[in-house]
Order: structure tokens, then C-alpha cells, then sequence
């Protein structure tokens, strides 16, 4: 998959970055001129801090150590690789499927006018027909009458035939066998699920941004939802025999009268009269996602957040869920209250998506140029200045076979390129744009760990068509730290030279395993200040103190980071 999506990638030199047939990486983003010349400044040193080779003349001379060509090699990809190609394919996808959609929806609101037209047409031919045999009823005799009686009751016959046809018609919908189907509830189950892990996943995060209390909130919320999905699945797939059934048992129940002269009688005769244990924990689920809502919606506030727009419809349409639980539908799907619920969630949900402000927009409306004095932290122009930088500094980390590679690597006292970089064959590069946005090519300094996993694979025999003919089982991983053989510190940028274990493909066999390998980082950029220290990646502009707990250099996640081949150099 790497292979075909990014296997045109090529390792150009610098000076022919320029020409604009290549899209290059980590350069043509860069907002600087790149025609300007620059220079890098930076030493060789083994695994002990030895010299091996430096930028630095006076130094290199004094070490005996050969001058070093400043002619670099970035990474390109040509404009037009077939995955930019693809991409625009997928939204052409996109673009014709929802022109399909209405073009459906087109036809069937034309296909109900034509038939109310019917229907109409139908209604007025029966009028016209009961006047003319009411006036022929004036001259004729009682078997005409009798004719008149038999000739209804055989009407009344087709529209009892009409109705059942019509319910069989809806049960036989697509749409009703998929929401009456196990498949939707267990959909549904899967996709909270996934929505408690991102919460608890998100939850540090979002403790910082906006309390705990908001983060309580948000864990609970996601566990009643999970909670009435598993109810819901378990009763379509067990029915009463499941354990959670006894939530549907009858809790409280609510008098007719009673709720007639409560309501009045249209709302006393729609409302549900028997209360159960599922019907509250729905409520309480849909009250939680009200508060939530809120408390989002007033958070983006005090950030000049258009968000808070959709937060609010998210919140009416979760109150009106909470209403709708409450009074009985006649639809078989979701009734008027559960659509228009669903609506309006759907609804906040895009307007949240398309009007919530990136980290740079919450920065110029909160910080020393905008008007909200609401986070002073924001007002501190050392502070800003820092979240600003952290907005913009990176790091951008590639894991890529060592151009220099040479499995035959001798050592040789004047060889240009030492002899552990020759014997590497991955190159890690991490660089910041931090050198650039300070102005200064000192102060700087990253630090990186290196961790290999590896994983081994297994094969066995599978058995059609209940399962695949190869069941692939992955034993357990193993994670050890890797020590650099070399390492090269620029300003601003650190390479970092290791040897990737070979891998090993299934050779078809069963019961045979293969093994991979990847490389996982964790890197931190600081800078000494006088007064300070700054530590990269920074807070978001949204948290309002620093925790030295999670900017520690053990707390930073270990990011995976796949190997790039190295071709065409």
C-alpha cells in the first residue's frame, strides 16, 4: 500500500527543488524564499559524542577531518502522482453519489404528487358517481337501493384490501428492514463504543481545555449511550430471554384520566402511561448530551467561537429527544420527535464542524490583537508569543533507508562519510522551523528516543466460507529502546542513523510466521530562554497554564512513523 501510494517518492538534491516539477516535502510548505542561500551548521558524532565530521572548518581541520560538500538531498513527489489523482476521484465520487441522492428524492416527492393527484382524481370520480346514483335513487326502486348497499360494501372490502397492502408495503421498505434489522443496533453499539474511547482518549486534553467537571460529564454521557445500545442489541437478538430485558419491565404506570387532566386530551391520550427503566435511562442519556451541549456551547462562547451556534442545535435537538421519549409515535421508524431530533443533532453537528476555529483563529481573536480579555494567559505577550511559535514550529519527522547505506562498509581513516553512518541502514530525520520563527540558529536542542517493534505473525488454515482460507494471528510484540550509531545535530534538526532488523515475509506455508518491523518516536524541541524555558510541542492556545507534567519528555506519545524507501538518488 506504501509502495504504490508513495513509491514515485525520490531523493532529489536541493539546488533542482526549484524547477517545479516536484511537490517537496518539508520545503514548499515553508513560507521563506528558498532561492536565498543558506547555510547549515552542524556536526557528526558517534554513539560516545566523538567528532566525526563537522561544518565547521577550523574544527574539521583541527580533527583532520575532510571538507564536506553542502549540497542536500530532500524528498519530492511529482504533481502529478496518481494519488492527488485519486483523491480527486473520491470527491467526484462524492459529488455524483449526492446527486444521485437528490435526483431519488426528486423522483419520489414527484412520484407522491402524482399520486395525491390520483388519489384526488379518484376521490372526485367517487363524488361524482354517489350524486348521480343518489339522483337515480329518487326514481328507482328498492333493488336499486339494494344494488347501491352492495356495490359500498364491496368498496369498503378494497379499502381494507388498500390499507393492508399498504402496511405490507412499509414493512416491506428497505429502510424499516434495516432499523428493524440486528444489524443497525449493532451498528449502533459499535459506534459508541468508539465514541467512549475517543472520550476517555481525549479526556486529559479536554480536562485541560475545560475542566474536569466537563470531562465527568462528557464519560458519563458516552457510557449511558453505550449502556441503551446494549440493551437495544441484546433485546433484538435474545428478546426477552436477555438479561437486560428486565429494563423494559413496567416501572411506574401513569393513569389515563390522570394524565388527561394533566395534558389536556390530545397530549393525555399521546403520552407514554407506563414508565420503564429503559425509557429513563434514554432520557437521562439525552439530558446528559443537553448539558454537554450547553457547557460546549458556552466554552465556545468565551472563545468568539461561531460554534457555539451548533453546539445549541445539537442541545434542542437533544431536548427534543428527551420529549419525544415521552409521548407515543405513530410511525414504525422514529416518529416526528425522533426525526426531527436527528435533524437538528445532524444539523449542530455540521455547523459545529464548519464553524469551529482552528488553533491560529482561537490565538488572533483571544490574544494581544483581539478584543477578548477573558484568558489573560493569552494577554501575556512572552506567553502568546510562545503559543504562537508552538503553532507553527512542527516537529516534521521522516523514517527513511539510508541513502548512504553500504553493507559493505569498511572502516578508512579519510573515508568523507564516517564509517556508522555507512553501516546504518535507516536515517531518522526530525526537523523544526524553529531556527526560522526565533531568528536565531542557536538555543535549540531536540531530543529524541528511538523504540524498534517488532512483530511476529503467524498462519494457519482457515475454514470456508465460515472463515477466511488464512487466519493471520499476531503473537505478542516485542518493543526495545534503540541507541543511534550516529547522529547529526543541525539547528533546529537532528538526524539520527539506526539499523532496521531485516524482515520476513510468509514464504506460503502454514503454520510459519512472519516478521515486521517499525519504528516508533518520541521527541521533544526545547529552548533555553534566560528567564525561561520553552518545550515544543506547546500548550494549545485554549489551556491556560502549563502542566510540566505532560510537557515531561516522558509523558510525550510514542508516534509510529512508517519507512520510506529511498530511490532514484
Amino acid at each position: 500500500m506504501l509502495r504504490e501510494s508513495f513509491g514515485d517518492a525520490v531523493l532529489i538534491r536541493k539546488g533542482a527543488a526549484n524547477a517545479g516539477t516536484y511537490y517537496v516535502f518539508g520545503l514548499d510548505d515553508l513560507p521563506a524564499d528558498q532561492q536565498r542561500p543558506v547555510r547549515m551548521y552542524g556536526e557528526y558524532l558517534d554513539s560516545q559524542d566523538n567528532l566525526l565530521a563537522s561544518s565547521n572548518q577550523r574544527v574539521a581541520n583541527r580533527a583532520g577531518l575532510p571538507r564536506v560538500s553542502g549540497d542536500y538531498l530532500v524528498l519530492a513527489l511529482p504533481h502529478t502522482h496518481k494519488t492527488a489523482q485519486s483523491i480527486k476521484e473520491l470527491n467526484q465520487a462524492v459529488i455524483n453519489a449526492m446527486l444521485a441522492e437528490r435526483s431519488s428524492a426528486a423522483a419520489q416527492d414527484n412520484f407522491r404528487r402524482a399520486s395525491s393527484a390520483a388519489r384526488g382524481a379518484t376521490r372526485e370520480a367517487i363524488r361524482a358517481r354517489m350524486d348521480e346514483i343518489l339522483q337515480e335513487a329518487r326514481v328507482r326502486t328498492a333493488s336499486a337501493d339494494a344494488a347501491t348497499a352492495r356495490q359500498n360494501a364491496h368498496q369498503a372490502r378494497s379499502g381494507l384490501q388498500d390499507a393492508a397492502k399498504h402496511l405490507k408495503s412499509q414493512q416491506d421498505n428497505p429502510l424499516f428492514r434495516a432499523l428493524n434489522g440486528k444489524m443497525f443496533p449493532a451498528g449502533v453499539m459499535m459506534l459508541e463504543l468508539y465514541n467512549l474511547k475517543l472520550e476517555i482518549g481525549v479526556s486529559q486534553v479536554t480536562t485541560q481545555e475545560k475542566g474536569k467537571g466537563r470531562t465527568r460529564l462528557g464519560t458519563t454521557g458516552a457510557v449511558l449511550d453505550l449502556l441503551v445500545a446494549m440493551e437495544a442489541l441484546t433485546y433484538k437478538m435474545a428478546g426477552s430471554n436477555s438479561i437486560l430485558a428486565a429494563s423494559r419491565k413496567p416501572l411506574i404506570e401513569i393513569p389515563k384520566g390522570f394524565a388527561v387532566k394533566l395534558m389536556g386530551e390530545t397530549l393525555g391520550r399521546r403520552v407514554v402511561r407506563i414508565v420503564t427503566a429503559r425509557l429513563i435511562g434514554v432520557a437521562s442519556a439525552s439530558l446528559v448530551m443537553v448539558g454537554i451541549c450547553l457547557y460546549d456551547a458556552w466554552h465556545a462562547w468565551r472563545w468568539n467561537d461561531d460554534a457555539m451556534w451548533g453546539y445549541l442545535l445539537m442541545a434542542s435537538g437533544a431536548a427534543v429527544g428527551v420529549v419525544g421519549g415521552f409521548f407515543v409515535s405513530g410511525s414504525a421508524l422514529l416518529g416526528p420527535f425522533g426525526w426531527v431530533a436527528l435533524l437538528l443533532i445532524g444539523t449542530g453537528a455540521g455547523v459545529v464542524y464548519w464553524l469551529s476555529n482552528t488553533p491560529l483563529e482561537d490565538w488572533l481573536g483571544n490574544g494581544p490583537f483581539g478584543d477578548n480579555t477573558r484568558h489573560p494567559h493569552l494577554l501575556d505577550p512572552d506567553e502568546a508569543f510562545y503559543r504562537l511559535i508552538g503553532l507553527f514550529a512542527g516537529p516534521t519527522i521522516k523514517v527513511e533507508t539510508n541513502p548512504l547505506y553500504n553493507p559493505d562498509a569498511k572502516l578508512l581513516m579519510h573515508d568523507p562519510v564516517p564509517y556508522a553512518v555507512r553501516k546504518a541502514n535507516t536515517v531518522i530525520r526530525i526537523e523544526t522551523h524553529l531556527p526560522g520563527l526565533l531568528g536565531s540558529q542557536e538555543g535549540a536542542s531536540i531530543r529524541a528516543e528511538c523504540r524498534l517493534h517488532s512483530t511476529e505473525t503467524v498462519y494457519q488454515r482457515g475454514n470456508p466460507p465460515m472463515t477466511e482460507p488464512v487466519l493471520a494471528t499476531d503473537l505478542r510484540k516485542t518493543t526495545r529502546t534503540v541507541i543511534p550509531a550516529a547522529q547529526i545535530a543541525w539547528p533546529g534538526s537532528l538526524l539520527l542513523y539506526v539499523s532496521t532488523p531485516a524482515s520476513r515475509r510468509w514464504n506460503g506455508k502454514y503454520s510459519d510466521t512472519s516478521l515486521h518491523h517499525e519504528w516508533y518516536l518520541r521527541v521533544q524541541a526545547r529552548v533555553e530562554l534566560p528567564e525561561d524555558t520553552w518545550v515544543f510541542p506547546a500548550p494549545a492556545p485554549k489551556i491556560p497554564l502549563r502542566n510540566a507534567a505532560s510537557q515531561a519528555f516522558s509523558a510525550q506519545p510514542d508516534v509510529f512513523y512508517p519507512i520510506t524507501a529511498a530511490q532514484d538518488l
